[in-house]
């Protein structure tokens, strides 16, 4: 069964493999905090996300992970619910020394729009904008924000996923789904021997998850999302 390892974390000891949730500090994100989860069977390690690049987020994850007797170099394998920083920030370091990265193909594509050529993306997003009757003074000092483009690693996926695939670690198996919406390649984690679904943004716990209109991925999320949701439903 989860139960709590303290406060506001919980765990689930099930004999031959766990999971674990890390919660990790976050203070330049405006929930202060970014989840990601370990699952671990004898000497093979697997966690969905690697939280944000920024300190304090990856010592603490270290250290949460030195808890459980695992290092950095254990992790075989990071399957990134999408490619949002604060889910994908710490992934480099994590290849670094030796853990493959998942991700799915559309989020690639999403990633390398905005951060391949990002003048380029600038004016493809000034351009958008236009389109949609923002004013020309809002527009400018919108895409000349610095803030709003951040630095960080660059995010180079080992494997691209479709949703569908499963996942070995010792007796896990871990189903991957797509769930388009908050980002185009968004995914889920569904553990079906406990019936443990990690969701990533997907659904969040206190407030509705940001389904935005995009200038590279034309026409309107809404729809696919709802599926998206309607699919997840029929989890038992």
């Amino acid at each position: 069964m989860i139960t709590p390892s303290e406060p506001g974390r919980w765990s689930l000891e099930a004999g031959d493999y766990s999971i674990a949730q890390l919660r990790l500090p976050a203070p330049h994100l405006f929930i202060q905090e970014a989840s990601v989860y370990l699952f671990s069977a004898g000497d093979e390690h697997l966690l969905v996300d690697a939280g944000p690049y920024q300190d304090p987020s990856w010592p603490s994850l270290v250290e949460q992970l030195a808890e459980r007797g695992v290092r950095p170099a254990d992790i075989g394998t990071v399957l990134l619910t999408h490619a949002h920083a604060d889910h994908y920030g710490s992934s480099q370091r994590l290849q670094a020394t030796g853990a493959r990265v998942l991700l799915h193909r559309l989020d690639l594509a999403f990633y390398q729009g905005r951060h391949g050529d990002k003048a380029a993306y600038r004016e493809r997003v000034f351009a958008w904008l236009g389109t949609q009757g923002v004013p020309l003074d809002e527009r400018r000092s919108w895409v000349e924000a610095p803030t709003k483009w951040g630095s960080g690693p660059e995010l180079r996926p080992d494997r691209l996923l479709d949703g569908g695939e499963e996942l070995s670690i010792g007796p896990l198996r871990l189903r991957v789904e797509w769930t388009p919406g908050h980002t185009p390649g968004h995914l889920i984690a569904w553990e079906p021997r406990h019936n443990v679904v990690l969701l990533g943004d997907h659904v969040l716990p206190t407030a509705s998850p940001n389904i935005g209109i995009d200038q590279d991925f034309p026409g309107n999320p809404l729809p696919a999302y709802l599926d998206s949701l309607r699919r997840l439903g029929s989890i038992p």
